[in-house]
């Protein structure tokens, strides 16, 4: 997914530093304050006007910074002060030194799992926008610091010899998937079985818990990317 673009801030005499620092802050406070109504509220009602008036802007000088409502949420998921990107970075951070790196990188998927179960609604609203909007030049990624925190780790995996020599996009990707694909299941219901014609749930054989079953993904997922010999 290096489709992922680097922060594009530019880098100039002092009066454009300041004017890219205010530029930056008041996009946080924005993202702040579209966070506390999505709290407050949900996705469902959601409307640029609303954090407009909360920030003090119209909702036309909100496209300075956002392209969409749509933008806005996805950034908001991904990339705000409370986002995705800062929990799996906090996770990478607070690892204790000398931990296997597959210990890590299953410790990102967790993250990944408890942020979507946090915050169903976006989740689910996020992953079937298409398609997927992208960020104005001079902006930085919507998904950048997550996706990153992941990429960084497999690659260190694949330095230290723990992991297999592929490319770590390629393993991210698939770590990714594996991941992305459990939860979607989940948060839809899909993991939950059915009761056939003319029998009662205590009839049906047991399913693990959700948490067990996703352990045993992480499990699956680490078989796969080991090194062997």
């Amino acid at each position: 997914m290096d489709f992922r673009a680097k922060w594009g801030c530019g880098v100039g005499s002092g009066a454009a530093s300041r004017r890219d620092r205010f530029r930056a802050e008041t996009r946080a406070a924005i993202l702040d304050a579209a966070r506390q109504i999505v709290t407050a509220k949900g996705v469902e009602d959601f409307s640029l006007r609303e954090v407009a008036r909360a920030v003090g802007y119209s909702p036309a000088a909100l496209y300075e910074y956002f392209a969409s409502k749509e933008d806005m949420l996805i950034c908001l998921y991904f990339e705000s002060s409370g986002g995705l990107g800062q929990r799996l970075a906090d996770i990478v951070a607070t690892r204790p030194n000398g931990t296997p790196v597959i210990e890590d990188l299953k410790a990102l998927g967790r993250g990944y799992r408890a942020f979507a179960i946090e915050n169903p609604a976006l989740y689910r609203l996020i992953f079937t926008i298409n398609p997927l909007p992208r960020p104005p030049a001079g902006e930085p990624d919507r998904e950048g610091p997550a996706y990153q925190a992941l990429v960084d780790t497999v690659a260190r995996g694949i330095e230290a010899g723990e992991f297999v020599a592929m490319s770590p996009l390629v393993v991210a990707v698939t770590c990714w998937s594996f991941v992305h694909g459990f939860v979607m299941l989940e948060l839809n219901g899909h993991l939950t079985p059915a009761t056939p014609p003319g029998r009662t749930l205590d009839q049906l054989p047991a399913r693990p818990p959700a948490d067990d079953l996703f352990e045993a993904v992480l499990h699956t997922l680490e078989a796969g990317v080991l090194r062997r010999g």
